[in-house]
């Protein structure tokens, strides 16, 4: 039987980017552990799970690809000192932690009975080792590069990690730093360049058994003595494929997405079930601010808001399988969403209000505005080759308010290095927010946010990634 879901949408419009998250000082709840013998003779749920492939680089914490599609993977492979359930970040590799009342000390007790897959035991050396390289070279999916003082290891399986400074989102930024051996990895020099076999030896609960990155393939196979919960899927297989919903109707792979016009073939089948889950993947839309002077015009940046219809674009892109955005950072669903805060209406007049107040009138010849200096409201709109319908649309309700656009159209990979670059003056960016997969996940995709079919379900004890959508 095989479980699929369909990829719903919200859309978000974000004007302010700064997130800040902070972090409790407790000692953390035991994570239960069941013994490798125990788990050895338990049988798999699924003994093989196939997927749609397609290349996310080498699954290192610094080789893989930034998103999603790159780090879960390599998350199948590496362990961290935490993670997070539902409620928030729960022990893992670390049994326990303790935050000094100054901000600036943290403390891990690590694991024992913990070893990576090329039979050698994790050791509390091997953590502190692992923060202060990822605080040299800066990992993927790591945000610790150059805030930490020192490291020490005390007691034997305790590590101390003393900050330069206070930080809010320290502890989950340490806590989620990918563990790697010392023994293979403290002669390495160049990190992103290092890809040989022992590269991707970890403690986590899957190991990289293929990988051909020209036709962007992978199979993972079950860890024998992972020392967390038992895995669900005996083998996970990225394998290449053309449609990807066709694909999964021949029986070639178990999971796919679906656009909403298919989701009739599915919904009134038995052996599906359509499950909802929050929203939480989106799409911004960012201004580039250093770029583009007059973007830094606050009435510029609300005329923006007013001009954009979120409500046609949910009924235009996903055909009303989505949730119109607002102006938190976070979306609606999330735990830490803020509450009462400012929302801007479809409203083309206002927006036309704001643009005549900050000096752009509208030319005679062509029904655009101009800047102080005479020349067109012109913007370039820098998006993915998924996005395109959704940037016409903005296209279209900008130059009703004054505002020209020229769409251009790049492969996702591109749109991310030239918006990591700031080479772009606007730009359609998805995003999601969420913890990377568990081993007792049934899939290594994330969920729907709204929702998802699938033959018939398979159990995941722990939380998927789930998506968000932001036009910001």
């Amino acid at each position: 039987m095989k479980p699929t879901r369909t990829g719903w949408q919200i859309l978000i419009l974000l004007i302010f980017l700064m997130l800040l998250i902070a972090c409790g000082d407790k000692p953390e709840e035991e994570m239960p552990v069941t013994s490798v013998d125990a788990k050895a003779t338990q049988p798999f749920e699924v003994d093989v799970l196939r997927l749609a492939g397609g290349d996310w680089g080498y699954p290192t914490p610094f080789a893989h690809y930034p998103r999603g599609g790159g780090g879960f993977k390599m998350c199948l492979i590496f362990d961290s000192l935490l993670e997070r359930d539902e409620k928030g970040l729960i022990p893992w590799l670390a049994e326990s932690y303790r935050i000094a009342d100054d901000g600036l000390t943290y403390r891990f007790v690590v694991r024992r009975n913990v070893f990576w897959q090329d039979g050698r035991p994790l050791t509390a050396d091997d953590v502190a080792f692992s923060l202060v390289y990822a605080n040299r070279h800066a990992a993927t999916w790591s945000y610790i590069f150059d805030t930490i003082e020192s490291v020490f290891v005390e007691g034997g399986q305790t590590v101390c990690v003393k900050l330069k400074q206070p930080h809010a989102a320290m502890l989950d930024n340490i806590g989620r730093t990918r563990i790697i051996p010392r023994h293979i990895w403290e002669t390495v020099d160049r990190p992103k360049e290092f890809t040989a076999p022992e590269a991707v030896i970890g403690c986590g609960p899957y190991r990289l058994t293929d990988y051909d990155k020209a036709h962007g393939t992978y199979r993972f196979e079950a860890f024998e003595k992972y020392w967390g919960p038992r895995q669900r899927v005996g083998a996970i297989e990225y394998i290449p494929v053309g449609e990807a919903a066709l694909a999964y109707e021949k029986g070639e792979i178990d999971l796919t997405t679906l656009s909403p016009d298919l989701m009739p073939r599915f919904k009134d089948d038995p052996t599906h079930t359509i499950v909802r889950s929050p929203a939480f993947w989106g799409y911004r839309l960012l201004m580039n601010m250093e770029g583009v002077d007059w973007l830094r015009d606050r009435s510029v940046r609300q005329a923006l808001a007013c001009a954009i219809d979120r409500k046609e674009l949910v009924e235009k892109i996903p055909r009303g399988a989505a949730v119109p955005g607002r102006m938190g950072i976070l979306p609606p669903d999330h735990v830490m969403a803020a509450q009462g805060i400012r929302s801007y209406s479809f409203d083309p007049q206002q927006a036309e209000l704001l643009l005549d107040g900050a000096g752009f009138r509208r030319m005679d010849t062509t029904g655009l505005r101009q800047t102080a200096d005479g020349q067109p409201l012109e913007l370039t709109l820098l998006c993915g080759s998924q996005e395109v319908r959704m940037a016409e649309l903005l296209r279209q309700r900008l130059g009703e308010v004054g505002i020209g656009v020229k769409v251009i159209s790049v492969d996702g990979k591109t749109r991310d290095s030239r918006v990591r670059a700031a080479d772009y003056q606007l730009a359609i960016l998805g995003h999601g927010a969420g913890a990377a997969i568990r081993i007792t996940c049934a899939c290594a995709l994330p969920v729907a946010p709204r929702d998802r079919t699938r033959r018939p379900p398979i159990p995941a004890s722990s939380d998927s990634t789930r998506r968000c959508c932001w036009i910001c």
